[in-house]
């Protein structure tokens, strides 16, 4: 009598494979969406359902767009399973998020770039002369923006490298620099304060 091996089976745990690439997918879509808010706050995003492209119709200076295809490869050494090396999924994990994190930095600061030599908003820091000139002409060029409750938000400043650095040359600035930027904060507050005034007066209800 001759006694056969059974041969292995496999992907025998059907079930189980899809709701383990289920969660997966789902923890990865959260992992995203903390790097987008790190950067766009959520009440400023929009969700589409469907489709690739749209325009704005409402706003012709922002004109047409469409969607961009953010990729990461997730691999599994066969040592990795051999060895039941459960730090595998986190370490995978981790890697795609910062591909997913790097393309999407890079994207969206050439979208801003873009944008920005479109408008002619833009300061060259070489016609300035130094990186405390440039930031007052970059802020001189800013329109300062009013949140939901009112308050007037501030610009934020990213630099692509050693930003204590510059942050010391601000500090070692005479008086004289600080009293300027302070000067136009403050007009750039009112200004701001102003328009949101003016916005809100349109909405009022004529009695």
């Amino acid at each position: 009598m001759t006694k056969t091996t059974p041969r292995p089976a496999f992907f025998e745990f059907e079930s189980e494979s899809a709701e383990f690439q289920r969660s997966i997918a789902q923890t990865l879509h959260e992992l995203n969406q903390k790097i987008v808010h790190n950067r766009i706050p959520q009440e400023n995003t929009q969700h589409f359902t469907h489709g690739r492209t749209w325009v704005h119709t409402a706003n012709e200076q922002i004109g047409a767009g469409e969607m961009q295809t953010f990729s990461a490869e997730m691999d599994v050494k066969f040592e990795d399973i051999i060895d039941n090396n459960l730090d595998t999924i986190p370490n995978s994990l981790n890697k795609a998020t910062e591909a997913f994190q790097r393309q999407f930095t890079q994207a969206l600061y050439a979208m801003i770039s873009a944008t920005c030599e479109k408008s002619g908003n833009v300061v060259s820091a070489k016609a300035a002369g130094s990186f405390p000139n440039t930031f007052m002409e970059v802020l001189k060029k800013i329109e300062f923006g009013v949140d939901r409750d009112g308050n007037v938000s501030l610009p934020e400043l990213h630099v692509g490298h050693d930003p204590q650095k510059l942050l010391d040359e601000l500090e070692a600035q005479p008086p004289e620099f600080h009293a300027e930027i302070e000067r136009i904060k403050a007009q750039k507050i009112n200004e701001a304060l102003e328009r949101e005034h003016i916005r809100k007066n349109r909405f009022k209800r004529q009695t």
